[in-house]
């Protein structure tokens, strides 16, 4: 820490802080604590352990002066790794409310442990500002040894000390490792089966977060030579199930309504099968619905839900085996550019509008 360049609201707290680090370096010899810690930083035990998981219960400055003090001693990772004696990989996942992402860190952990590592999560919330502070943690002050990154929507500006593995998000950087999912060729394959069965008037509901979503299905549109209505295309804020049955809900009640509707998530699509279920509609006969993502509930569902698949297991044992090779020699890897394909799962939630007995499964491979 520069004392120098640093801004202190109070002078006496820079007067603390340089007859702390004074004292720390006389120290050095001993054997770091927590306790010890605690009694150089002027803080309480509690205090300290909030500053090593993030917590936003203390303020950046007294957070700061605490991560510093223990990257002096190395107690921070004497800590944990003499606790564990594991690689710890942090994952940083926008949410886990819904069953994708809770499904895919958990996969994560399994993976990570089976490697003898130990997983630690954050979630950022689809915070960019967040994103930016939980990497900068984890990887300046030696809290972790990888970090596995997903879905984020930031342009990473922190330099890490430690590999860093991106799985998908809005902006690739060449300060991480990339691997992402072509979800273009399982939207294709989906608007492709679709026209297939007979459909010429096809919805889409997504949400704002997942523009590139929408804009893929728009391209799968034009290549199929297939009209675009902007009345059959629903963007909501929110990614659930309530989502998707207000979105269906807006589309169905149109006088000349599409006969498929494509979702961005499978929650969304489950919202907009329980709204047509409410509305006396029948699924495939009235509308089809396709998903995405393939979570476990879809195939369990009254009318099983085709969907797109984007292979979580093995985007998971990739990143996994990506983070782990960079942990044990950082500078032998080149930096790694990794896309998988998606594909479409048939199930029985899409009709047959060209006469014949059974739906045309052609594009499904």
């Amino acid at each position: 820490m520069n004392l120098k360049t640093k801004n202190f609201r109070n002078p006496l707290q820079k007067k603390a802080l340089c007859a702390t680090m004074k004292q720390t370096k006389m120290r050095r010899g001993e054997k770091m604590t927590l306790q010890k810690l605690a009694k150089l930083a002027g803080v309480s035990v509690s205090t300290v352990s909030k500053a090593f998981s993030d917590s936003r219960e203390i303020s950046v400055e007294t957070k700061e002066q605490i991560l510093s003090l223990a990257k002096r001693h190395g107690c921070f990772e004497k800590y944990y790794k003499g606790k564990f004696g594991k690689q710890l990989v942090a994952v940083i996942c926008p949410e886990i409310r819904g069953e994708f992402y809770a499904d895919f860190a958990a996969d994560l952990n399994d993976k990570i442990e089976e490697r003898g590592g130990m997983m630690m999560l954050s979630v950022s919330g689809f915070s960019a500002e967040r994103e930016e502070d939980l990497i900068r943690y984890y990887g300046s002050f030696g809290h972790a040894d990888g970090i596995i990154f997903v879905s984020g929507s930031l342009r990473l500006k922190t330099e890490p000390n430690i590999p860093v593995v991106q799985i998908g998000g809005k902006y690739k950087t060449e300060k991480a490792d990339y691997i992402d999912i072509d979800i273009a060729s399982g939207i294709d394959q989906a608007v492709e089966y679709l026209k297939a069965n007979g459909h010429r008037k096809i919805g889409y509901i997504g949400e704002t977060l997942t523009a590139s979503k929408h804009r893929l299905f728009c391209e799968a549109m034009r290549k199929n030579a297939l009209r675009l209505e902007e009345a059959y295309m629903v963007n909501s804020k929110m990614r659930f199930q309530m989502a998707g049955f207000d979105a269906m809900k807006q589309l169905m009640e149109q006088k000349d309504r599409p006969t498929a509707v494509i979702a961005a998530y499978d929650y969304m699509a489950m919202g907009a099968l329980r709204y047509t279920q409410e509305a006396g509609l029948s699924i495939p006969k009235d509308v089809s619905v396709i998903g995405m993502n393939n979570v476990s509930a879809a195939a369990y569902l009254d009318v099983p839900l085709t969907t797109i698949v984007s292979h979580p297991e093995e985007l998971c044992e990739t990143a996994v085996d990506l983070i782990f090779k960079k942990m044990d020699n950082q500078f032998y890897f080149a930096r790694q550019d990794i896309t998988l394909k998606s594909r479409l799962i048939v199930r029985d939630s899409v009709a047959n509008l060209t006469g014949s007995s059974e739906p045309s499964r052609f594009c499904c491979f």
